[in-house]
């Protein structure tokens, strides 16, 4: 999770009565009727696997451990899968129900009993606490110094939080926190037993232990990690016997794997291989949109402090090309830098056309001679809104030449020196971009512009993060969605960065694989899965 924080305005009743009224029975995971268990064999588009704390694995790429967290752990709250909308509702999971105060700075959760951690250990209100409180205790043992201000609940959203008997804990903040059950759906609990005897979290991380439907085996960096059925598991048992996970970096292996039936499937497939694997009679499914790709600007750094050269550049990239090139079928360009399913997007946003002849002439009025743009961007990856970073590069790198701007490329591996170099600041201008967590817009502006944000080169004190900040502390709903517009009609004027694309991820699996349900957030969970026999 990203850090999310309430203030100290009165709550209104109907802004949460949303988040009330989803304390419902979660429904049972459809399975399909044919198929039995089996071996599910999934290529994931990483070098390698990520971290499984998945605490200390978020800056690693946030859908990686998404992918695999949910095979292994239980948040509070879940996303519901099966309401058919673009952005999954929350049901219950380790809490069978929760409340708010009128207020709306304090939740009371009522946890599922009769669930244990794969190790035996069980789950009550001592364990829901001592996992929280290693996201917001700086005093735990076991607190997260990895996390930055773009991981993690937010150290500063949490007031207290107290046991009320061993079923039941209470969550203070401070101020209003209208969709903290939304936010706790990708806060995963580990086994307090499992966490205190590996003695770090990084040593946690390499034999992690849960709740969730599979338990791990084994891991071998580089090369796959591998789960088992829990056949104690609380909910639907899954039907497969075991799962393994490949990290496959490159696209076209990817699909060398999948058509020679070494795995079963994989995410995020090249948009030139979507029709050729449907003629070979493999699956396509089409993940909802809702992420965003940008290229992002530290506009404290030379020339990109200077409001026009950061106009030219949007000016000069001629980013539909670049989705009819490279991107597959429900790609789209976009305008700001959340999705148009979310409330408080803007229809009135400054845009910025391609125009070649407009670029030049602001480069000419900036008063920069000979601009010079350091472009980073990133290898050995394949993102959901970013399936080819070098082709992106190269295309933005001739549209920028071609208008007069000279470019200094640089590159480095996703895992290995990429996000910490753009999230420092250190990257002048860069290829990034989002998967949003859950169904508001704080999760997307918020999470980019609300408070310090050295990758932007923003500040606190800027006005984008206090529009942002006040908007995220407004309880009326109708407010709320007038304040995120207003926030993005100027987050696109300043222009910290050009969002460029919002698309359809594809999921291709092998004609044997059936019940797989695709998530908007990549956090489906396997269990559903069954698979024919071999």
């Amino acid at each position: 999770m990203r850090s999310r924080l309430g203030s100290a305005r009165a709550a209104c009743a109907a802004a949460l009565a949303t988040l009330i009224v989803l304390t419902a029975c979660a429904p049972t995971a459809k399975t399909a009727s044919s198929g039995t268990a089996g071996t599910l064999v999934i290529g994931m588009t990483a070098s390698d696997i990520p971290l499984l704390d998945t605490g200390m694995s978020q800056n690693e790429g946030y859908e990686g451990i998404r992918f695999v967290g949910n095979q292994l752990y239980d948040g509070l709250t879940k996303f519901d899968l099966k309401q058919g909308t673009e952005i999954p509702k929350i049901i219950p999971d380790l809490a069978e129900s929760w409340e708010p105060n009128a207020t709306g700075d304090q939740w009371t959760f009522h946890l599922r009993p009769g669930v244990k951690f794969h190790d035996g250990t069980p789950w009550d209100a001592d364990a829901a606490m001592f996992n929280l409180q290693r996201y917001w205790d700086k005093s735990s043992p076991q607190f997260y110094p990895e996390l930055n201000a773009q991981a993690g609940l937010s150290i500063s959203g949490f007031q207290a939080l107290k046991k009320i008997d061993d079923m039941t804990i209470e969550i203070d903040t401070k101020g209003p926190w209208s969709y903290l059950p939304v936010d706790l759906a990708t806060v995963y609990f580990g086994s307090p037993t499992a966490i205190k005897k590996a003695g770090s979290n990084k040593a946690f991380a390499e034999h992690p232990i849960g709740t969730g439907p599979f338990k791990f085996v084994s891991w071998t960096r580089g090369d796959k990690l591998v789960l088992t059925r829990n056949d104690d598991y609380w909910g639907k048992k899954p039907a497969l016997k075991d799962i393994i996970i490949k990290p496959i970096a490159d696209n076209g292996a990817r699909r060398q794997a999948l058509q020679s039936g070494a795995i079963d499937g994989f995410d995020n497939v090249a948009p030139g291989d979507i029709d050729p694997l449907k003629q070979a009679n493999f699956q396509i499914l089409e993940r909802p949109s809702f992420n965003v790709a940008y290229l992002g600007f530290n506009v404290k750094q030379k020339p990109l402090d200077n409001p026009k050269i950061r106009q030219a550049i949007a000016y000069a990239l001629n980013r539909e090309a670049l989705i009819k090139a490279k991107y597959g079928p429900g790609a789209e360009v976009a305008k700001e830098f959340m999705p148009p399913s979310l409330f408080g997007y803007s229809n009135d946003v400054p845009t910025y056309n391609y125009d070649p002849a407009k670029a030049k002439q602001l480069i000419a009025e900036s008063g920069v001679s000979n601009p010079t743009l350091t472009f980073w961007y990133p290898t050995n990856v394949s993102r959901p809104y970013m399936p080819d970073p070098a082709a992106n590069f190269q295309a933005f790198k001739a549209d920028l030449e071609a208008v007069g701007f000279k470019v200094v490329p640089k590159s480095a591996p996703w895992s290995s020196g990429y996000l910490t170099t753009a999230q420092a600041g250190k990257a002048p201008l860069y290829l990034l971009g989002w998967t949003g967590d859950f169904g508001d817009p704080d999760n997307f502006v918020g999470t980019f512009f609300k408070g310090d944000q050295p990758q932007f080169g923003l500040g606190s004190d800027s006005e984008i993060s206090k529009m942002l900040t006040a908007a995220a502390q407004e309880t009326d709903v109708d407010k709320r969605t007038a304040d995120y517009v207003a926030a993005n009609n100027t987050i696109m004027q300043f222009l910290p960065g050009v969002p460029y694309a919002h698309t359809k991820p594809g999921i291709a699996l092998s004609p044997k694989v059936h019940g797989y349900e695709a998530s908007p957030t990549g956090s489906e969970s396997f269990a559903p899965i069954t698979m024919d026999a071999k």
